[in-house]
């Protein structure tokens, strides 16, 4: 029958890999990086733990729950945190608009700011006190 489509069953759903992922060029640091899209779960959690002093390092932790190797394992740990507040803002930012549209975290700029710790009206620019990726 045309148009007849498969009603799928939970096994059916959890059977697909619907995992997205990305390769970022970061030129500055001399290669590229994969991501992946975060899962449900992971993506809750990201978004509970944004409150409080873990808002300022939202950007960073983003960038790690995102890495990946090239088979697709996770490979950023919540200990990166320091070394990645040592790389560049420009680079960092680069790289979590990219992971934001990735996992689809279409916010307003409001939401965005409040998000990451910004109080500047300008995403593009260094916040007073606070960077989206320190």
């Amino acid at each position: 029958m045309e148009g007849t489509r498969k009603i799928l069953t939970a096994d059916d759903i959890f059977e697909v890999k619907d995992t997205r992922f990305l390769e970022i060029d970061v030129p500055e640091w001399g290669g590229s990086i994969r991501v992946a899209a975060l899962s449900a779960g992971e993506m809750i959690d990201f978004v509970e733990s944004n409150e409080g002093p873990s808002k300022k390092t939202a950007g960073i932790r983003l960038v790690i729950a995102s890495l990946v190797d090239e088979q697709g394992n996770r490979i950023g740990k919540p200990e990166m945190i320091d070394k990645f507040r040592k790389k560049d803002t420009r680079v960092m930012n680069k790289i979590v608009d990219q992971l934001m549209e990735l996992n689809d975290m279409n916010l307003s700029q409001a939401a965005l700011k409040k998000l990451l710790g910004l109080e500047k009206n300008d995403l593009s620019g260094a916040a007073t006190g606070v960077s989206p990726t320190a």
